[in-house]
């Protein structure tokens, strides 16, 4: 069947008025091919209202519709830009595999019973923003980006993507909910048919990670309840968050810092604040304490989930940014004051050096090696009352320095017995931070 969307325009005005609503009993397109603009907005329908498998040929506006029975649209296929702004789904709704050729403007709806909203594929941009959700709520959607900033879902939700970009700003996540990667349809039983044509939504970040979606800011979202799990967080933005400490994180991806022979993951302030990449037009800066202060909440979390590998890499880069603030404030670096925390400045640079915050084990192990050789050259010279040549203070020396071990006890001279004490001091700790690093990185 072809209608005109100035023919449903003019059936649906023909009724009575309520109130600020034009009004319409029930509507049943299915299958139709709507030509033209289709005008709907400002529409109370009593009944139900049936599109699935309609076809959409030019813009679409629902705009204040109120939808009072079930609303389908399973199937349907938007062909110019559809509009439901504003919109109220008092009963259920069905969007499953209906397809968006531009974008999708289901903003500022109050969704009444919808426990379902997908799959559906959205060319551009489907936007949530503003929306709110009384029930708990299961979308999924294959899409070159979701905006749902604002948007509460009361009880929970579980929002699949695949391809696109997530903009997830003040959002409340009120519930239990799951932000993740859509599987694939031989993971969820999708019909193939809406996965066709898919790849068209497709940048080069997405191509390369195969589908995940990459979440680029949850900037003052209430995250307690929320669980990421599969998806890209190398351009994400936690600052303003609130329970970062709370957010569990499972099988997610940071960006590593460029050129850098420690591989580790670092949050995307991090790199703001180094000028590893470009800031967004929007972007606050934050100073080194506010990024540390992000790290040590997202390493709470990895903790609280027995994930000693990746809390390690958070942990890593929060006392990188510590290292960074008391470089700045005690003006070892720019044109800092100094104050009293250079001590901890310098136990910091310390602890890096040595050991890599104590979960390098090379870098201690080096360390220990160093020491040892170093302090061989002494004892050489003039550490001991007969001459033993090198590498009998280089075997000194190793004895020495392991603790655990009963100390030789050839005739010393003062200075050897200072380097000796020396040896049984540093030996012992620098074995421990390389035992310590090795373990933060085995432990499960």
């Amino acid at each position: 069947m072809r209608v005109t969307g100035a023919q449903l325009t003019a059936l649906v005005s023909r009724l009575p008025a309520d109130g600020a609503l034009r009004r319409a009993r029930w509507i049943d397109l299915e299958g139709a091919s709507i030509e033209g603009s289709c005008d709907l907005s400002n529409v109370g329908i009593e009944g139900v209202t049936d599109f699935t498998g309609t076809t959409f040929d030019g813009r679409a506006d629902f705009n204040r519709a109120v939808f009072h029975g079930d609303a389908r649209f399973a199937g349907a296929q938007f062909n110019g830009r559809a509009f439901f702004e504003c919109a109220e789904f008092r009963d259920d709704v069905d969007f499953a595999e209906a397809r968006f050729s531009e974008d999708a403007y289901l903003a500022g709806i109050r969704f009444g019973r919808a426990r379902v909203l997908g799959p559906m594929l959205v060319m551009q941009t489907l936007s949530l923003g503003a929306s709110v959700f009384e029930e708990r709520v299961r979308i999924q959607v294959s899409a070159k980006e979701v905006r749902c900033s604002e948007a509460e879902f009361r009880a929970g939700v579980d929002l699949l993507v695949r391809w696109g970009t997530i903009v997830a700003e003040g959002v409340d996540f009120g519930a239990e909910s799951v932000l993740g990667l859509l599987p694939p349809a031989s993971e969820t039983g999708m019909e193939p048919t809406i996965l066709e044509a898919e790849r068209p939504t497709v940048d080069a970040r997405a191509q390369a990670l195969d589908g995940t979606p990459a979440l680029v800011s949850l900037r003052a979202s209430k995250v307690a309840h929320l669980t990421l799990t599969r998806v890209d967080l190398g351009e994400c933005r936690f600052a303003g968050a609130y329970g970062l400490d709370s957010l569990r994180m499972r099988r997610v991806a940071f960006d590593e810092p460029p050129g850098r022979r420690t591989r580790r993951q670092a949050i995307a302030e991090e790199h703001y604040w180094r000028g590893w990449k470009q800031k967004p037009r929007d972007y606050v800066d934050l100073d080194a304490a506010q990024v540390a202060t992000l790290y040590r909440a997202l390493r709470k979390g990895r903790e609280d989930d027995k994930d000693a590998p990746g809390a390690g890499d958070l942990y890593y880069g929060e006392m990188e940014m510590r290292r960074q603030k008391e470089k700045v404030a005690t003006g070892v670096a720019g044109f800092g004051v100094r104050h009293p925390s250079t001590t901890e400045r310098w136990i910091l640079v310390a602890y890096w050096l040595l050991s890599g915050y104590g979960l390098r084990a090379s870098r201690a192990l080096l360390a220990l090696l160093v020491l040892v050789a170093a302090l061989a050259v002494p004892l050489d010279l003039c550490g001991f009352d007969h001459d033993k040549g090198y590498w009998g203070a280089l075997l000194f020396s190793v004895e020495s320095s392991i603790g655990f071990l009963r100390p030789p006890t050839d005739e010393l001279r003062t200075e050897g017995e200072v380097v000796q004490i020396a040896l049984r001091l540093l030996g012992p700790l620098l074995f421990g931070l390389a035992l310590l690093a090795v373990r933060s990185r085995v432990k499960r």
